[in-house]
């Protein structure tokens, strides 16, 4: 019962959205943890238990981050690629604290090591996890759907998709699904997709066009999952985010009074 309370409320809110009604203001931020570990130490990249081979993990230098604050582009002091075990080795840093983060289709998180020689409790290991996504992962029977706006006002003139797999230099295929919005891929084999998604809407800033990665997890034989995704679409300060509700048609009201009835 709660995910279906979780999931009303997440469409009732969509439909607030739609209808001009204010959401959350502010810039997006993320709390990051922080794991005190020895110099040499051992990143690992999971999927649940599963490791996940190919990322690209980033290690960057806190000092040098907190030097050239406002600076679009940061460097990494030590750029890795994880193994078939999903794991890095990090080796011989100075003490102080860095940040770890996982890079390229479906980005993933991010963590602060602190380095430390000294005593009490330290580790060996820092655990990321592969993919990311505030919405969730969305599973899937198979790599088809429609992407629609989630502004019935503002649609799609065109949307550009690729497909994407972990530890892929390019992606596996494109299309682009003009104003409609449907997308079809033929891959079957169980697992993890990325679709990077870049969409085109008019009268909508640069900094707001839709452009961001959709995490789908791709199980063919499960009969209990949708076998074609319908999701809205829009961008955040925190990046794109998507809803799986029913696409909203415009409501023409004859009043700015209006009653919403959440029926569970």
């Amino acid at each position: 019962m709660p995910s279906r309370l979780n999931t009303a409320f997440a469409c009732l809110a969509a439909v607030l959205f739609f209808l001009g009604f204010p959401g959350p203001a502010g810039a997006c931020w993320f709390s990051l943890a922080t794991v005190r570990v020895t110099p040499t130490f051992r990143v690992f990249v999971l999927h649940g238990s599963d490791p996940i081979s190919g990322i690209e993990v980033e290690v960057f230098d806190n000092a040098d981050l907190e030097r050239t604050h406002g600076k679009t582009e940061w460097k990494p002091i030590l750029i890795l690629f994880t193994g078939p075990d999903g794991a890095v080795d990090v080796q011989k840093l100075r003490s102080g604290t860095y940040l770890i983060e996982t890079k390229g289709p479906g980005k993933g998180s991010a963590t602060y090591a602190h380095v430390s020689n000294g005593h009490g409790k330290v580790s060996n290991r820092i655990t990321l996890e592969w993919p990311f996504s505030l919405d969730g992962i969305l599973k899937t029977r198979a790599l088809a759907g429609q992407l629609v706006s989630n502004n019935p006002w503002i649609p799609f003139q065109d949307i550009h998709v690729e497909l994407w797999t972990a530890g892929a230099k390019t992606a596996i295929s494109a299309v682009n699904t003009g104003a409609e919005g449907h997308f079809h891929f033929e891959q079957t084999t169980p697992g993890i997709y990325i679709l990077h998604v870049r969409g085109q809407q008019k009268g909508v800033g640069d900094n707001w066009q839709v452009d961001g990665d959709i995490p789908l997890e791709l199980s063919p034989s499960a009969a209990n999952l949708p076998e074609v995704l319908s999701l809205q679409l829009a961008e955040s300060s925190c990046g794109i985010s998507y809803s799986s509700c029913p696409a909203p048609n415009i409501v023409a009201m004859t009043s700015r009074r209006i009653r919403v009835r959440d029926p569970p």
